[in-house]
C-alpha cells in the first residue's frame, strides 16, 4: 500500500555508477523554480499541528495515488484521534482503512529497543501506520515519501507530537540533501521496489549501500519484506504485490513486473554483495503488515503454535492444505526460516562503540484488546547470556495490570505450594514491566498433547489432560457465588447447580501456558487470575476448549463433539460458551479485534483440501451453524450461538438455538452453515412464537433457496419477546463443483455472472495445475478433469489454439517493452564498450536487407558499429547500403569484387571493425531492439571475454516467431555434440584476432569453428538467458531445411575433430543422423581396469541379470565387479555368491554388516576396489549397448569430466534418467523422464552427450582420485540425494559432470529397495531433503546453469515459465 516511493529515474540519474553513488548534488534548478512558485523557499514548508511538513522537492503532483480511498483517509486522520481509529475500521470493515490505520501495524517495529536519543529516518512513510510508533519510541524522525495526499494522513494523525519532519518528493533526490547521520533507517514493505524506481542493473544493492551511508557507526537498517517462498504462497494465497497466484514462487515470469520479493538466501545473498555482515533476521507471523509474534533464528515457533493462517483480508485466496500442519513439518525438518511468510531483517553499520545490551529473542503481542489490558511479552538475551522473559505495558493505560500480575505472582505461589505446579518467579520489577525467569529446554505441555493427539494416540493425550485437570480440581475448595466482580467480568449469568471455585483463580491455566521440566509442571502466564469464585469447571472447559481449536480443528461442530467426548455435554458448552463470550467483552472492551471483521472485510477463500475434487460433496455429515443476535443489524461474532448442524444421508436436518438468560434480541439472523456451496428447504420452525425466515443472499429455485454462495444467510423477522428456544427442520443439499455449474448453467439470466466466476475459478486451477511440490496440487488436476468438459463447454475455450500461440504469446510478454527501451536509450553504463557487428551480404533479398539493419539501428544501446561486407556486384543493394551509411556513420561497408566464400567475407567486414567486441549476424537476420544494450550489461565485468543469448526464428514474413532455442550456460560437452551457441555471438577483438579469424577451410561450420577456437581461449565466457536474435526461416536455410547445407555437417565435424586435437582430446567424431548432431567417440588409452561396485540383498534374479548383461554383452574387457552383500536374509542367496564366484572370477563378494546405507555401502566397495575408475551401479539394472561401459569410461577419462552417468530406462522403453537438474521439488528432479527410448527430448539432449548438474548413482562412473577428493559420497544421505550432493560437490570442485547417452541401460527401479511409500521411509526423506536444502539451498534456488531459467521448475520439465 505504501510502497512505491522510489520514482523511477530522471536521465540524469539513470546511469551513475556505483561509486558516485553517495556524491552530494545541490538543490536543483526545477526546485529552485519550485520555491519561486511557492513564493520563497521557506514557504516550502509548512505545519500541522507540531509536524513539518517539507514541500523541497515535491515535484509538484502525486505521481502515484489509489484513488478516492486516500481522500478518505485524510478525512479520518483529520476527524479521528488515534485512539478512535479502532472505531472507525469497525465502521468501515474496509481493507485499505484496516491496513493503513491498524495500530497492529505497529507491532513490527514496537518491540525493538529505540533510545529518545534516536534519529530515524523512515523511507516510504506513507499513511504514517508506524510512524507514530517510531517518533514514541526515539528522539527524531524524518519521513520520506513521494506522495503528499498520504504524507497529510501522517502528518494529520500524528499532529500532537513535535519530532515528526516529513519530507515530500522523491527520494532519489531527497537522498543527497540528507546531512544528518542516523541510527536507525527503515525500508518497510520498500525494499522490494528498488529494481523498478533505480534504474541500474544492481538496483537493490545500490539502494543498500546508498541507505547505509545515511547511518550512523553502529547504525541499523531495518527490512521488513514479504518471502517470496512464504509459505501462504504454496498454500494458496496470492503474490502480494501483482494479486496472481504463485508469481513469486515461479519467480516472477513476467519480468517487467516492477516489484521483486526475495527468498532468504536471495537476500543474504544482496547483503553480501552490498558488504552487509552484521546482520539478525526475525520472523513476523502472521507476516509483517499484521504481525502478532516476532520470532527470531534463536527462538523459532514450537510445532502446533503457528495456527493462525487464514488472514487474508486482501484478496480472495486458495486453502491447498493445512498450513499449521506443514509449518510443523517445515519446524521439524529445520527449515522454517525458509518459508517464513515475511522477514523481518536488521542489519548494523560497522564501526562505532557499541555497548553490549539485551537482545530481543521473541516478542508476543497481546493487544487485541482494550488498553487497558494491552501487554507485550519479550524474551531478552542479556550480554552474560542470560534470558529471561518481560511483561511490559504496550502503553500507559496498561501499567496497572502489568502491576497486578506481580501480585497474583505471590498469591498463586501459596495456591499451588504443594501441586507440582510452580509459578515462574518474579525476578526484578520496573514500573509497567515485570521480568520472570526464563525456562530452557522445556516443551509446554500443550506440544506433548499435540505430539500425542496428532501422532494418534488420542487415549495417553486424554490420560494427560485428565491428569493435569484432577491437580486443578482439587484446589476447588471454596462454593461458587456470583458477586459483583464475578458479574462484572463475566456478565449477570446464573451458574446451577453445587459448584465449586478456587480461592484464587487463574483463568489462563490453558495448555500453552505449562511447561513440562521432568514431574514439574511450571505455569509461565497469569495474566488472567483473580480473587473472586469462579466456576473452577469454566477453567476446565477452557482448558481443553483452546487445545483443542488450536490444535485440532476449528470447526466449531467438530469442537463441540470433542467436547462432549471429553465430558462437556451440550448445557455445559453453551453457558460456559456465554461466559467466555462475556469474559472476551471484557477483556477487549470497546476494542473490536481485527479477528473479528475478518469475516466482513476478507473476500474468501476457496478451498480445494479437502476431498478428491477439491470441493466437499458430502452430503451426510455434522457442521456448525449459527444464530446471531444483536440490538442491531451488525452482527459480532460475540453475540452468536454455536449449534452442530446434523445432516442426514438424504438431506433432512434439524437444528436447535436455545436464548434463555439473554434479553429479547430485536434482531436475529441464521447462517446455515459456512464454506459450503448449497440449496435447502425449510420445512418447519418450531418457536414460541411464529417466526418468518427469508433467504438474503440466495434465489428461490423450485420451492428451494439456492445459494451460490460459501455464506448462505437467513434474516428472521417476527416479535422475539419471550423466545427460549428455536429449532428448524429441512433439508439442505451441499452441492459439488459440477453441480453448482449445472444449477447456474439453468439460469440464463445470470449467465454473465456466471461467466466471470468461472473464468477466475479457472485461472485459479490452471496457475495450481502447473505448479508442483504438494501432493494437494494432484488434487486440483483431479477437479480439472472432472470439471473440465463443463467449463470448455460454457466458455468456449479453444485451448488448442492457445497451444499452437503459447509462445507468441509467452514471446510478447518477454519482449522489452517501449518504455523499458526508452530506459535503456537513457541509461549510460560505467562501461560502454563499442561492439562491432560483422555482417556478409551475398544477393540478399533487399526486404531482408534491409530489415536486419533496421533491427540494428533501432538498439536501445547506442555505441555499435554495423560492418558490411557486400560480395553480390549488385547496384541496388549497394545504393542501399550507400543510402544507409549516409544517413548513419556508424554504418560501414565495403564492396567486394568477388564472393571469397562466407569466411573470407565475414573477415573483410572484420576490416572496418574499430570496437571492442565482435558481434556476428546473418545478413537475412535479426536482432532484438534490446540485443546490444544485454550484451553491454554482460560486460560490466570488463572481464568476459565471450557472449552468448538466446535465439528463435522467424517467418519469411517476420510475422511468427516459433522454436525457440533456450540455451544453457556454458555446457563445453554439449559444445563439442553440435553448435548449441550459434546466434548471437560476441567475441572480443583481442580475441578474435589472437585465434585467427575466421577460417575458409571451414565454410558452412565457419562459426562453429570460431565458436570452438574462442571459448578455448577464453577466460570468462556469459549467457543471457534471453531471446535476442530471430534466426530467419527459408527453404535455402538450415533452420528451416537442415538438408539444404549438407557439406555444413561435414565442416562441423572436422571443426570437432581440429578442436580435439587442440585440446589433447584422443577420439573420433560420427556424424549421428540428427542433422548437425555429432557423436564424440573417445579413446580408452591402456584400457585401465574399471571397477563396478554393486550393492546387494537378497533379490539374486536381479543381480544375476545385472552381472551377466556385463560380464556377456559388454565389449570392455578390463573389469572388476564387486559385490557388497548387506544383510541378506535367504539363505540362496549366499549359495548363488558362491557360484557366481566359482563362474566369474573376477567377481568379488564383500560383506556389510551394518544397517544399509547406501552411501556408507558404496564407500566401503570403493575403498576395497583395485580400479582407477570406479562405476557405482545398483542390482536392478541391466546393460543394453555392449560398448556402454567403454563410452562411459571414454568420457571420464577427460581431465575436466567429474562424474559420468548413462541413460537409463525403463522395462518399457521410456527413459528414467537421462540427466538430472536442480530446482525441480525445491532439490533436483529427471528431466526426461518417460519419454521414448528414441525420443530427442529439448534440443535433442536427451540423445548427445552434455553437461548436467547431476547424473543418477544407479549407474554413475567416476575416476577414483576424484571420488577420493570429493570425500565419496555423505553418510549422512542414506538412502535420497547422496548422489545430487556428490556431483555438486565434484561440480565444486572444478569439474564438468557429464550425460553419456550412448551408454544405454535398463533400470527396473526400486525394485529390491522399494518404493518411498511408508510413513518411515517418508519421514526419512523429508529429513534428507532438509539435509540437502541446507547444504545446497542457496546454489538450488540461484538456479541449474544447465537449464535455461526461462523453463520452470515447478511444471513439467522444459516448460515455460
Amino acid at each position: 500500500m505504501e510502497k512505491r516511493i522510489l520514482r523511477q529515474n530522471r536521465s540524469r540519474h539513470a546511469g551513475r555508477p556505483e561509486h558516485g553513488w553517495r556524491e552530494r548534488r545541490p538543490v536543483q534548478a526545477h526546485q529552485l523554480q519550485k520555491a519561486e512558485q511557492y513564493g520563497k523557499e521557506e514557504s516550502m514548508q509548512e505545519y500541522i499541528g507540531k509536524v513539518c511538513m517539507d514541500y523541497t522537492w515535491y515535484p509538484g503532483e502525486d505521481l502515484y495515488s489509489d484513488g478516492a480511498i486516500e481522500d478518505r483517509l485524510l478525512e479520518i486522520a483529520e476527524n479521528y484521534s488515534e485512539e478512535e481509529l479502532n472505531q472507525v475500521i469497525d465502521r468501515e470493515k474496509d481493507w485499505a482503512v484496516l491496513y493503513h490505520m491498524s495500530h497492529i501495524r505497529q507491532n513490527i517495529i514496537d518491540w525493538m529497543p529505540m533510545k529518545k536519543t534516536d534519529k530515524v529516518l523512515e523511507i516510504g512513510a506513507g499513511c504514517g501506520a508506524i510512524t507514530g510508533a517510531l517518533a514514541r519510541k526515539a528522539g527524531s524522525v524524518t519521513c520520506v515519501d513521494l506522495s503528499k495526499k498520504r504524507s497529510l494522513v501522517n502528518a494529520n494523525r500524528h499532529k500532537d507530537l513535535d519530532n515528526i519532519r516529513i519530507i515530500v518528493g522523491n527520494f532519489q533526490d531527497i537522498e543527497p540533501n540528507l546531512t544528518e547521520q542516523y541510527d536507525y533507517v527503515t525500508l518497510i514493505g520498500v525494499f522490494e521496489y528498488a529494481k523498478g524506481y533505480i534504474g541500474t542493473e544492481a538496483p537493490y544493492t545500490e539502494f543498500l549501500r546508498q541507505v547505509m551511508s545515511h547511518l550512523k557507526p553502529g547504525g541499523k537498517l531495518v527490512i521488513a519484506i514479504e518471502n517470496r517462498l512464504g509459505l501462504k504462497y504454496w498454500a494458496g494465497c496470492r503474490e502480494d504485490h501483482t494479486g496472481n497466484l504463485f508469481e513469486g514462487l515461479e519467480n516472477y515470469p513476467n519480468k517487467e513486473t516492477g516489484v521483486r520479493t526475495f527468498s532468504r538466501p536471495a537476500l543474504e545473498l544482496l547483503f553480501d554483495q552490498a558488504g552487509l555482515k552484521k546482520r539478525q533476521f526475525y520472523y513476523p507471523y502472521p507476516d509483517y503488515k499484521l504481525p502478532m509474534n516476532v520470532y527470531s533464528d534463536e527462538y523459532l515457533p514450537k510445532k502446533g503454535e503457528l495456527n493462525n493462517n487464514i488472514w487474508n483480508f486482501d484478496r480472495e485466496r486458495m486453502v491447498l492444505f493445512d498450513e499449521t500442519k506443514v509449518y510443523d513439518s517445515l519446524l521439524e525438518s529445520g527449515v522454517f526460516p525458509l518459508f517464513s511468510n515475511s522477514y523481518l531483517v536488521v542489519l548494523e553499520k560497522e564501526g562505532g562503540w557499541q555497548r553490549q545490551t539485551e537482545r530481543v529473542l521473541y516478542s508476543k503481542f497481546s493487544n487485541e484488546r482494550s488498553r487497558t489490558f494491552a501487554v507485550r511479552t519479550n524474551i531478552m538475551k542479556a550480554a552474560d547470556g542470560t534470558v529471561s522473559v518481560h511483561k511490559i505495558a504496550d502503553g500507559p493505560q496498561g501499567i496497572e495490570f502489568i502491576e497486578k500480575i506481580k501480585e497474583h505472582a505471590q498469591s498463586l505461589k501459596a495456591l499451588f505450594s504443594d501441586t507440582g505446579i510452580c509459578v515462574n518467579e518474579l525476578q526484578t520489577s520496573r514500573v509497567g514491566e515485570a521480568v520472570f525467569a526464563y525456562i530452557d529446554g522445556a516443551v509446554t505441555l500443550e506440544q506433548q498433547l499435540y505430539e500425542l493427539w496428532n501422532g494418534g494416540n488420542k487415549e495417553a493425550a486424554a490420560e494427560q489432560m485428565n491428569h493435569y485437570l484432577e491437580k486443578i480440581r482439587a484446589l476447588a475448595t471454596v462454593p461458587f457465588e456470583k458477586t459483583e466482580a464475578f458479574t462484572e467480568v463475566f456478565g449477570d449469568i446464573d451458574v446451577p447447580g453445587n459448584v465449586m471455585s478456587m480461592p484464587v483463580t487463574d483463568l489462563d491455566l490453558v495448555t500453552e501456558n505449562v511447561l513440562l521440566c521432568g514431574k514439574q509442571r511450571h505455569l509461565i502466564d497469569f495474566e488472567w487470575t483473580f480473587d473472586f469464585p469462579i466456576p473452577v469447571e469454566f477453567v476446565c472447559y477452557r482448558i481443553w476448549h483452546y487445545f483443542i481449536q488450536r490444535n485440532v480443528t476449528k470447526q466449531p461442530e467438530e469442537i463441540a463433539a470433542l467436547m462432549e467426548e471429553v465430558g462437556f455435554d451440550m448445557a455445559a458448552q453453551r453457558l460456559y460458551e456465554r461466559l467466555e463470550k462475556a469474559f472476551q467483552q471484557y477483556v477487549t472492551g470497546s476494542h473490536v479485534p481485527i479477528r473479528e471483521l475478518y469475516r466482513f472485510i476478507t473476500p474468501g477463500c476457496v478451498s480445494l483440501a479437502d476431498s478428491e475434487t477439491g470441493v466437499s460433496e458430502q452430503r451426510a455429515g455434522r457442521y456448525g451453524s449459527t444464530l446471531f443476535y444483536g440490538e442491531t443489524e451488525q452482527f459480532t461474532q460475540e453475540n452468536s450461538i454455536v449449534s452442530p448442524l446434523q445432516v442426514k444421508e438424504d438431506g433432512s436436518f434439524c437444528v436447535s438455538f436455545s436464548l434463555y438468560g439473554l434479553e429479547a434480541p430485536k434482531h436475529l439472523r441464521w447462517d446455515p452453515l459456512e464454506g459450503k456451496v448449497c440449496n435447502i428447504a425449510i420445512d418447519c420452525v418450531s418457536a414460541e412464537k411464529p417466526l418468518a425466515f427469508t433467504a438474503v443472499n440466495g434465489q428461490k429455485e423450485n420451492g428451494r433457496d439456492m445459494f451460490f454462495t460459501t455464506d448462505p444467510i437467513y434474516e428472521i423477522e417476527g416479535d422475539f419477546e419471550g423466545i427460549h428456544t428455536i429449532v428448524i427442520r429441512g433439508n439442505i443439499r451441499v452441492l459439488s463443483t459440477a453441480e453448482a455449474l449445472e444449477q447456474l448453467s439453468r439460469r440464463s439470466e445470470r449467465m454473465e455472472e456466471y461467466r466471470a466466476r468461472m473464468e477466475k475459478a479457472e485461472g485459479l486451477l490452471s496457475g495450481i495445475y502447473q505448479t508442483k511440490g504438494f501432493r494437494a496440487l494432484e488434487k486440483v488436476r483431479r477437479t480439472r478433469n472432472n470439471v473440465g468438459n463443463q467449463i470448455k463447454l460454457l466458455h468456449g475455450k479453444k485451448e488448442k489454439a492457445q497451444k499452437q500461440e503459447e509462445y507468441q504469446l509467452w514471446a510478447a510478454a518477454h519482449r522489452a517493452d517501449e518504455k523499458t527501451l526508452e530506459r535503456q536509450r537513457l541509461y549510460r553504463p560505467f562501461y560502454e564498450p563499442k561492439i562491432s557487428i560483422l555482417v556478409p551480404v551475398y544477393r540478399t533479398p533487399m526486404r531482408y536487407l534491409t530489415e536486419m539493419i533496421e533491427s540494428v539501428r533501432c538498439q536501445s544501446y547506442r555505441n555499435w558499429e554495423l560492418c558490411i561486407a557486400d560480395a553480390s556486384m549488385n547496384d541496388d543493394l549497394t545504393n542501399c547500403l550507400t543510402d544507409y551509411a549516409d544517413k548513419d556513420a556508424r554504418i560501414r561497408f565495403i564492396s567486394l569484387k568477388e564472393n571469397g566464400g562466407i569466411a573470407e567475407n565475414t573477415n573483410a567486414a572484420a576490416e572496418l571493425a574499430t570496437g571492442a567486441f565482435i558481434g556476428l549476424l546473418d545478413h537475412d537476420d535479426l536482432l532484438a531492439p534490446e540485443a546490444l544494450y544485454e550484451v553491454a550489461m554482460a560486460l560490466q565485468d570488463q572481464i568476459t571475454d565471450v557472449v552468448y543469448t538466446d535465439e528463435d526464428k522467424i517467418s519469411m514474413n517476420s510475422d511468427r516467431y516459433f522454436d525457440p532455442n533456450l540455451k544453457p550456460d556454458f555446457s563445453p560437452d554439449l559444445l563439442r555434440s553440435h553448435n548449441y551457441i550459434t546466434h548471437f555471438f560476441v567475441v572480443k577483438k583481442e580475441l578474435f584476432e589472437r585465434v585467427g579469424r575466421f577460417r575458409r577451410a571451414f565454410d558452412g561450420a565457419q562459426d562453429y569453428d570460431l565458436i570452438l577456437r574462442c571459448t578455448e581461449l577464453a577466460a570468462n565466457i556469459r549467457h543471457i538467458p534471453k531471446i535476442l536474435y530471430h534466426w530467419r526461416m527459408h527453404a535455402d536455410s538450415t533452420a528451416e531445411n537442415p538438408e539444404s547445407k549438407l557439406y555444413a555437417y561435414e565442416a562441423g565435424k572436422h571443426a570437432i575433430e581440429e578442436h580435439l586435437k587442440r585440446c589433447g582430446r584422443k577420439g573420433t567424431v560420427e556424424i549421428m543422423p540428427l542433422w548437425g548432431m555429432n557423436h564424440v567417440r573417445y579413446e580408452t588409452p591402456g584400457d585401465p581396469l574399471v571397477s563396478v561396485v554393486i550393492p546387494n540383498m537378497d533379490h539374486t534374479d536381479d543381480l544375476d541379470r545385472c552381472v551377466r548383461s556385463i560380464l556377456e554383452k559388454n565389449t570392455y574387457p578390463n573389469v572388476e565387479i564387486l559385490i557388497v552383500e548387506n544383510n541378506s536374509r535367504e539363505k540362496a542367496t549366499f549359495a548363488y555368491y558362491k557360484k557366481l564366484r566359482e563362474e566369474f572370477p573376477q567377481i568379488r563378494i564383500l560383506r556389510w554388516e551394518k544397517e544399509f546405507n547406501y552411501s556408507a555401502i558404496n564407500n566401503y566397495g570403493v575403498k576395497k576396489a583395485n580400479g582407477e575408475y570406479i562405476l557405482l551401479l545398483n542390482n536392478d539394472t541391466e546393460l543394453i549397448e555392449p560398448e556402454s561401459i567403454r563410452e562411459m569410461l571414454g568420457v571420464c577419462m577427460q581431465e575436466s569430466t567429474g562424474c559420468v552417468g548413462a541413460k537409463l530406462l525403463f522395462a518399457d522403453d521410456t527413459v528414467q534418467h537421462a540427466g538430472i537438474v536442480l530446482g525441480f521439488g525445491g532439490f533436483a528432479g529427471h528431466v526426461f523422464s518417460r519419454i521414448g527410448k528414441d525420443d530427442l527430448g529439448y534440443m535433442m539432449r536427451a540423445r548427445i552427450i552434455g553437461n548436467f548438474s547431476a547424473v543418477t548413482a544407479a549407474c554413475l562412473m567416476v575416476r577414483r582420485d576424484v571420488y577420493e577428493q570429493a570425500g565419496g559420497l555423505d553418510e549422512s544421505f542414506a538412502v535420497a540425494l547422496n548422489d545430487v550432493d556428490f556431483c555438486l560437490r565434484v561440480r565444486e570442485a572444478g569439474y564438468l559432470n557429464v550425460l553419456q547417452p550412448f551408454s544405454m541401460w535398463y533400470h527396473y527401479e526400486s525394485k529390491s529397495r522399494g518404493y518411498e511409500d511408508t510413513p518411515e521411509k517418508a519421514k526419512r526423506f523429508e529429513k534428507e531433503v532438509a539435509r540437502f536444502r541446507e547444504r545446497w539451498g542457496e546454489t538450488v534456488d540461484a538456479g541449474d546453469p544447465y537449464y535455461n531459467p526461462n523453463f520452470s521448475v515447478q511444471k513439467e520439465p522444459f516448460m515455460l515459465r
